[in-house]
C-alpha cells in the first residue's frame, strides 16, 4: 500500500503568535504522522497522530508561543508497511 500526502497548507498562511494552526491533507492510507514545527534546524514544536485514508485536518494548538517570524512545518507520514511520504510549507507567524 502506498501512503501519499498532499496539499499541505498551501498558499503561505499567515498567523498570530499563540494560535493554532490546522493541517490539511490527502492521504492514500492510515498512517502515523508528525508534524514538526521548525525554526532553521531547531524543532520547536511536535504533534504526533494517525491520519486516515482520504481528505483529513490535523491542528497544532500553536504552544508554544512562537517569536515573530518564518517557520516551516514539515509533516512525514509513515504507512505500515514503511512507506514514508512527507510534505512541508512555510508559516508566517506575527506579533500576538
Amino acid at each position: 500500500m502506498t501512503v501519499v500526502v498532499r496539499r499541505l497548507l498551501r498558499p503561505t498562511p499567515t498567523l498570530r503568535s499563540g494560535r493554532s494552526v490546522r493541517v490539511t491533507y490527502v492521504s492514500t492510507a492510515s498512517a502515523a504522522v508528525t508534524l514538526e514545527v521548525m525554526r532553521g534546524t531547531k524543532v520547536v514544536a511536535r504533534v504526533a497522530a494517525t491520519l486516515v485514508p482520504g481528505r483529513g485536518r490535523l491542528t497544532w494548538n500553536g504552544k508554544p508561543k512562537l517569536r515573530p517570524g518564518a517557520y516551516r512545518l514539515q509533516l512525514k507520514a509513515v504507512a505500515g508497511d514503511g512507506q514514508t511520504a512527507t510534505d512541508g510549507a512555510t508559516l508566517r507567524v506575527a506579533r500576538g
